[in-house]
């Protein structure tokens, strides 16, 4: 749900080259979106190289099980790990936030056309509303198996799979022994590995909701990932009123709760900090309810 190229987060400072250590800096269109990734260390070309195969990797595999999944509704597919994990994980925090963060939401996003500024009538609002439920996913872990329970439910990996893709680019970064690095991925995840090589936090500006050409604040981070959520990604504002692409899960149309964007901060040390900060951050933003460590911007 959050993309493309007007970047939420942008580098307030950029890595510095070390007189013994090699650094590679390299940016790339995937997953839909711009990603770049700078890594420090002797072997920071072959983490940055090896990130990238894997990063479009996953994006194969997401497309293949989410096309195998919706095209075969009330019917058990095999998918692959990866896509369980991303499922399973994601089918958790819709627990845990009791609906505000919602998988099946790419049934109400589709009757939304904000690049023709079009709101959707009432009878698609309603059948939507039939659709987007996170428990119309069911999951055959044993198995490693999917389904959809009814055709026409959508899932949209949008505010989750960026999140993902962070937390597998550590996990290379673990591999070639990258103690210091930036992870971008989109224009809302952010994930910071180490220091920066003169011993510095990394310094991260979140662009003001009303005026992206300016930092509304400057943040540091060490070994945590940050996302947000804003409602000035994709918007039209008709009579006054702004339309954005974050949509309430239980009445599948804009939030609108005077919030501008959200942003959630979660240790590297936790497991899946990635996807957690990216779906939280959507979340947070539907709720209102401040978990980790969030940042709320509002707005008019």
């Amino acid at each position: 749900m959050k993309k493309f190229f007007n970047l939420a987060l942008i580098f307030a400072a950029m890595l510095s080259i070390g007189s013994c250590k090699s650094e590679t800096a390299e940016n790339r269109i995937a997953m839909h979106t711009l990603i770049q990734i700078r890594a420090e260390g002797f072997n920071s070309k072959s983490a940055v190289e090896e990130s990238f195969n894997r990063i479009a990797e996953l994006e194969k595999i997401f497309e293949e099980d989410l096309n195998r999944i919706e095209s075969n509704p009330d019917k058990f597919v095999e998918i692959h790990s990866e896509t369980l994990e991303l499922l399973e994980e994601s089918q958790k925090i819709s627990l845990e936030t009791q609906g505000s963060w919602d998988i099946t939401i790419g049934s109400a996003l589709k009757i939304w056309d904000f690049d023709q500024a079009k709101i959707p009538s009432e009878d698609q609002i309603s059948q939507a509303k039939n659709l987007v439920d996170f428990k119309n996913l069911t999951l055959d872990k044993k198995n490693q198996r999917a389904k959809i329970s009814r055709a026409g439910v959508k899932l949209d990996f949008g505010g989750i799979a960026k999140g993902f893709a962070a937390d597998e680019v550590r996990k290379s970064f673990d591999q070639y022994k990258i103690r210091s690095g930036l992870i971008q991925i989109g224009a809302s995840t952010i994930c910071a590995v180490g220091k920066k090589s003169d011993g510095s936090k990394w310094k991260i500006g979140l662009k003001n909701p009303r005026d992206t050409s300016k930092i509304l604040r400057t943040i540091e981070l060490e070994d945590q990932t940050i996302s947000t959520s804003g409602d000035y990604e994709k918007f039209f504002i008709l009579e006054g009123i702004r339309y954005h692409h974050i949509l309430d899960p239980k009445t599948c149309a804009p939030v609108q709760n005077g919030i501008a964007s959200v942003s959630v901060i979660v240790p590297n040390s936790m497991s899946h900090a990635g996807l957690i900060s990216d779906a939280y951050s959507t979340a947070s933003f539907v709720n209102k309810k401040k978990v980790f460590e969030t940042i709320v911007i509002e707005g008019s």
